[in-house]
């Protein structure tokens, strides 16, 4: 995430990602980046077959590769020379010696704060050190600075652990495996790539080397497979709609000269990301309306040569997102370790292990779905009932549902129950009259002002629920307590009655199809 909010030119970004330990005087960041490749699964279970993980592990890395940064399928030549692109067996054990001779350690990724205090606490050991080196083993003094330095030691504070990637010291022979068992093992082959691609400099045979071959401006690949990445994210499909393949069994390009032009654009800007961002929301095709047209659904009814904008839901975290920024609750900050927002009791008994989801408090509680803690075996239910994958392998692009669990969800998941309290406490502060609330939450919501129809409707929806909640103070009460406890009620608000009522109507809106969906 830094990482792209700094604009690190894209090209460095996938070296950095392959082999960011290999740089020369390589950072912290450079070695942390490399845990891309670390995220496959893991499986610490009695009685399994280590070397076999192993292998598996690498098998991942080289079929999210090619997805990725080629929008090839090299795990399709795992078994046997590939069916229908020019990638023989040979060659995809000759990707596999890349990986093969890597190790995969964990290491201290200690934040700037935790450094800063490292630094001060080390400079004070340092000093009790040299107070001591003066003493003498019989001297009274010598005890007690001892004892002084063992407990400055023990301060020092600890920082979190990742997984990363690290050259390995003693290389390890690569084979090919007939029919992709590790257990038969036939000739010896050497680090390469495919003949179809781009050639690989002599030099280049380590994990670095293939690394900046990845990113060469030579590759036909890597730019035309990131622009149409992120075309397909803007318009809800790709150029090439198979985006993760680009081989003869993918779609062919709608639109080839535009994805030719936009990557060149993309390599001659320095590989910016947010300058090709930059271009393609400023562009007209971007900026039209998605609402259908009769003339245009009789010549291009799929939308196939974009005469309109597209319309599609928004990606899981992105819903929840929304949300929080509706209610006025979104946490701007970056970075840091997941987070654990409320979620329905008794989830995390289900997967295969129980585990503990104790909810963050304060800020934690509201920031962006993306610092979610997540565990693969039980994935976050409102993230997964929205689509959002599961994490045992690279997805490179979601499939939609539509599906009542979704309407549900928005309704009665704690996390949005929370944020229309909070939406609720934004309307009833920051407007005087329900007709103003209203205008409010469509345009927070919605982006766009309501029609006389929808005031009408809410408008009634309001009445209705305060004199249910004034005669059921017991259900308002405990609304506003909850409420107030969560920091969402903290300013003077009209009644128990009132608030609880506005929850009801900010439940509404946060389910609107309009509010979860990209016009």
């Amino acid at each position: 995430i830094e990482a792209f909010n700094r604009d690190l030119p894209f090209d460095r970004f996938v070296v950095e990602q392959l082999a960011g330990d290999m740089l020369p005087e390589a950072t912290l960041a450079q070695r942390i980046a490399t845990g891309f490749h670390r995220n496959t699964q893991i499986n610490t279970e009695g009685g399994v077959d280590r070397e076999q993980f192993r292998i598996d592990s690498i098998y991942d890395r080289i079929a999210t590769t090619g997805e990725v940064m080629f929008g090839l399928t090299f795990g399709c030549a795992q078994c046997h020379d590939h069916k229908y692109d020019p990638i023989s067996q040979v060659e995809y054990y000759r990707l596999f010696a890349f990986f093969n001779n890597a190790d995969e350690p964990l290491i201290d990724a200690p934040t700037r704060e935790v450094q800063f205090q490292r630094a001060a606490i080390d400079e004070k050991i340092k000093q009790v050190e040299a107070s001591l080196s003066g003493l003498a083993k019989e001297d009274a003094k010598r005890k007690s600075i001892e004892d002084s330095l063992a407990k400055l030691k023990k301060t020092r504070p600890k920082a979190a652990t990742t997984m990363v990637m690290a050259r390995r010291k003693e290389p390890r022979t690569t084979r090919r495996f007939i029919q992709g068992d590790f257990t038969r093992p036939a000739e010896e082959v050497q680090a390469g790539t495919p003949g179809v691609l781009h050639r690989l400099a002599k030099r280049d045979g380590d994990r670095l080397g293939f690394a900046r071959w990845v990113a060469d401006t030579n590759n036909p690949l890597l730019a035309r497979v990131a622009v149409n990445r992120m075309w397909q994210h803007l318009f809800g499909q790709g150029i090439v709609q198979t985006d993760n393949d680009f081989g003869s069994k993918g779609i062919p390009p709608t639109h080839p000269r535009l994805l030719d032009w936009l990557a060149v654009e993309f390599m001659e800007n320095g590989w910016s990301q947010k300058e090709l961002h930059r271009l393609l929301v400023t562009s007209a095709t971007y900026r039209q309306a998605s609402s259908r047209r009769a003339d245009v659904e009789r010549i291009d009814p799929a939308n196939k040569w974009l005469a309109r904008q597209a319309r599609f839901r928004l990606d899981a975290e992105l819903v929840r997102d929304v949300a929080l920024a509706a209610s006025g609750m979104l946490s701007a900050r970056m970075g840091g370790p997941g987070v654990f927002p409320p979620q329905p009791e008794g989830c995390m008994d289900l997967g295969q292990h129980r585990k503990t989801w104790k909810a963050s408090t304060g800020e934690n509680r509201y920031r962006r779905a993306a610092y979610t803690y997540r565990w693969r075996n039980t994935p976050h239910p409102a993230l997964k009932v929205f689509d959002a994958p599961d994490g045992l392998a690279a997805c490179t692009r979601r499939i939609r549902s539509n599906t009542p669990l979704q309407a549900l969800t928005l309704l009665n998941d704690p996390a949005f129950i929370e944020l229309s309290m909070g939406l609720a406490n934004r309307l009833l502060t920051e407007a005087a009259t329900a007709e103003e609330r209203i205008r409010l939450g469509f345009q927070l919501c919605l982006n766009r002002e309501p029609n006389v129809e929808e005031v009408r409707l809410l408008t009634g929806l309001v009445a209705q629920q305060t004199k249910e909640f004034a005669a059921q103070a017991s259900s308002a009460k405990a609304i506003v307590l909850h409420a107030n406890a969560l920091g969402q009620a903290t300013r003077p608000v009209t009644g128990d009655a009132a608030f609880s009522a506005w929850t009801m109507v900010a439940r509404v809106m946060l389910n609107l199809d309009e509010t979860i969906t990209r016009e």
